[in-house]
């Protein structure tokens, strides 16, 4: 019996339902959304499970301070911008806005990231340096957004992005009383600088056509622009605030960078803010089950009972959606280098970390996208921090490379962490895509180098970790793919107890019999670490990644 009126019961693949925020209705592609706007923290209440489209912006860092002289301060690197579809079950949901890095007399401060319960972040923008001390990266551990602008004197370097939520800031130029550089905005980087007047913050992003408005109408993410004693530079569109004797802050819910002080504070970073949209018209379903259609060759595979067109990327592309909708996708980080052995030492070098994995649905408009597949780490002889290069699709999603070995140092940080060397401490594999490498096993000359991190868990000896099993995913029985496997620390001194990879591509490590072995081709595993007194002292380069893109027919 039918009701007339009566509600289907939504598909997975359907925008769901909710509440929360400021709520107002647009029209996007001539396709009517109802619009979230958070510009404090708050909850979304969802009513009914689907699909939503999330765009956040973290808080803007604040600009580095000039405090005394003709010091001069970089500004404050934009707040991450992170654009994604989102699948969110029924239930609360906090929303949390990032706040701005704190004004002060120092270098500047880091914000905070904006987020969605635990599912989607937005990372903070780096403070900008000043003469005491560096810029600082976006966000904590590596987090995206601008990195803050170089200053003047003694640190001149940009700070740098990571997770590609934004860009690096600008290089300052490095004499007395000369100008600081730009912090990166979301769309630009910060300007650089070789003279005595400041530069320019890096560009926002435009977000007007997400908003359903006309061009140029909202833009976010402004880095904040550079002082130097022969004048202050302006911050970047989309809320960077302006440099000066005291510099300006970043605006309210922009992510702004604030503005670098010439002899006195950096201004504050801009907060944050979150926008949440669903479909409330028209067809929610772009094609088969809402997924869209690209033209690119594939194949046709099974995946719990479902048929999809497979579209494998194993070097750089194009990916062709002729029809907008949803799209799968896969995306693997190429593995990070194996560090040689110790140059202080004789203990083995670390193993590489494998290439972060970033599973995701995500809605692509009809267009071209650039597919990039991360080269894996470069090896070499001592400690060339040489981590996997980052695999990605457009600006929407990627998986990160894997962190390098360390040799008579601490792995690097990564999609998976590296292995270390020569060291008692672990990096850290970036939070949803990867695992923690492994310190040293034992001391002196006769040290492994711990094994690096794997798609499916930390390493905890010499011996590179597991990596993750896809085979399901592309449809597969199980244990037929594996992905992102770590590499294994090298041996002792003269002695042939080297880790191995761990399954998924990760290479072995050097010992008496044999040199380090690099990561599998395609497979996102970190490199083998050297060691000394066997067949060779370099640790060996990470295997590439991969990228992966399905879509439904039936």
């Amino acid at each position: 019996m039918s009701i007339s009126g009566a509600r289907q019961r939504r598909l997975a693949t359907q925008y769901g339902i909710a509440s929360g925020g400021t709520e107002s209705n647009i029209t996007v592609s001539g396709v009517s959304h109802k619009l979230h706007t958070f510009t404090s923290d708050g909850t979304l209440t969802v009513t009914a499970g689907g699909w939503f489209d999330a765009l956040l912006v973290g808080g803007g860092g604040a600009g580095g301070s000039g405090t005394g002289g003709d010091q001069s301060g970089g500004g404050g690197g934009a707040g991450g911008l992170v654009q994604s579809t989102i699948y969110l079950a029924p239930g609360s949901y906090s929303v949390t806005i990032g706040s701005g890095g704190a004004a002060g007399n120092t270098g500047g401060r880091t914000g905070t990231g904006s987020q969605i319960g635990t599912i989607i972040q937005a990372t903070a923008g780096g403070g900008g340096g000043y003469f005491g001390g560096a810029p600082h990266k976006g966000g904590s551990g590596g987090g995206g957004g601008g990195g803050g602008g170089g200053q003047t004197n003694f640190n001149t370097g940009a700070g740098v992005a990571a997770l590609s939520q934004g860009n690096t800031g600008g290089t300052g130029a490095g004499v007395g009383g000369s100008g600081a550089g730009g912090g990166g905005g979301a769309a630009a980087s910060g300007g650089t600088t070789t003279s005595n007047t400041g530069a320019a913050g890096g560009a926002g992003s435009d977000i007007s056509s997400w908003l359903g408005q006309s061009a140029g109408t909202t833009i976010r993410g402004g880095g904040g622009g550079g002082s130097g004693s022969g004048g202050n530079a302006s911050g970047g569109t989309g809320g960077g605030g302006a440099a000066g004797a005291s510099g300006t802050a970043g605006a309210a819910n922009s992510g702004g960078g604030g503005g670098g002080g010439q002899n006195g504070a950096g201004g504050a970073g801009g907060s944050g803010i979150v926008y949440i949209r669903r479909r409330i018209e028209g067809d929610a379903l772009a094609t088969t089950a809402g997924y869209g259609v690209a033209s690119n060759t594939s194949s046709a595979i099974t995946s719990s009972g479902v048929s999809y067109n497979l579209i494998t990327f194993t070097s750089d592309g194009t990916l062709t959606v002729t029809t907008g909708g949803l799209f799968d996708m896969l995306v693997i980080g190429g593995g990070g280098a194996g560090g040689g052995r110790g140059p202080a030492g004789d203990n083995g070098g670390g193993g590489g970390g494998g290439g972060g994995i970033l599973q995701t649905t995500t809605y692509l408009d009809a267009g071209s996208y650039t597919v990039t597949v991360g080269a894996g780490g470069a090896g070499s002889t001592g400690f060339a921090n040489n981590s996997g290069g980052t695999s990605r699709i457009g600006t929407v999603s990627q998986g990160i490379g894997g962190g390098a070995g360390g040799s008579d140092t601490k792995g690097s940080y990564g999609g998976c962490g590296g292995g270390s060397g020569g060291n008692s401490g672990t990096a850290s594999g970036v939070l949803g895509q990867g695992n923690n490498g492994a310190a040293q096993v034992g001391s002196g000359s006769s040290a492994q180098g711990g094994g690096g991190g794997g798609g499916n868990a930390a390493a905890t000896n010499q011996n590179g970790a597991a990596g993750k099993d896809i085979s399901s995913w592309l449809g597969q029985s199980s244990g037929t793919t594996y992905k992102s496997g770590g590499g294994g620390g090298g041996a002792g001194f003269a002695l042939n107890n080297f880790g191995t990879g761990g399954t998924g591509g990760g290479g072995n490590g050097g010992g008496t019999a044999a040199a380090a072995s690099a990561g599998t081709a395609n497979s996102g595993g970190g490199g083998g670490g050297g060691m000394r007194g066997g067949a060779g002292d370099s640790g060996a380069a990470g295997g590439s990644g991969i990228v992966y893109v399905r879509y439904r027919t039936q």
